[in-house]
């Protein structure tokens, strides 16, 4: 068994009566010149050959920050977190909240079946809304959320008229 190196060399070491061979490189007061690689060469008496590589490199400094400083910096990044998820909850909130609110409603509300009341809605519109309210929103109310609705059309020059279209 032998360590090679561009620069150093060691032989094997035998011990328990020549039964056990081994071997160890030790470089003591390493300099510039002795960090690089190092090859690790075995063989026995059946051609058998293993070799190892080594690399002496030199020792980097870690330079541990304060503990105080680490918490500060954990601190700040947890508050960041929390802040950053209750602006996202806010946004979602204002996006979302009515739909959310009357989704909620509809699923788990108590449902007044007989509360003296001849409709839930009242939905005014101009002449430019008449078709958008009419086709859309008041069959959405009627047949999705079960709401009677009643649909009154206000205009600047006929007050008090509406239109006329069946489901009304």
């Amino acid at each position: 068994m032998t360590w090679r190196s561009r620069f150093k060399s060691r032989s094997g070491v035998q011990r328990e009566d020549d039964l056990v061979v081994g071997s160890y490189l030790l470089i003591h007061g390493v300099q510039e010149e002795d960090y690089g690689e190092y090859q690790c060469s075995i063989s026995n008496t059946w051609f058998q050959v293993l070799e190892v590589q080594v690399r002496l490199l030199r020792a980097v400094e870690f330079l541990e920050e304060p503990m105080q400083q680490r918490l500060y910096k954990q601190d700040f990044l947890l508050l960041s977190g929390v802040l950053l998820f209750l602006v996202a909850l806010f946004a979602l909130y204002l996006r979302f909240g009515l739909q959310l609110r009357v989704i909620w409603k509809d699923a788990c509300g108590y449902k007044e079946t007989n509360d003296g009341k001849e409709y839930d809605v009242l939905v005014c519109y101009n002449d430019a809304d008449c078709d958008f309210v009419l086709g859309v929103i008041v069959p959405t109310l009627e047949t999705r959320y079960n709401y009677r609705c009643c649909s009154h059309h206000v205009s600047p020059n006929s007050l008090g008229k509406t239109c006329e279209y069946p489901w009304l």
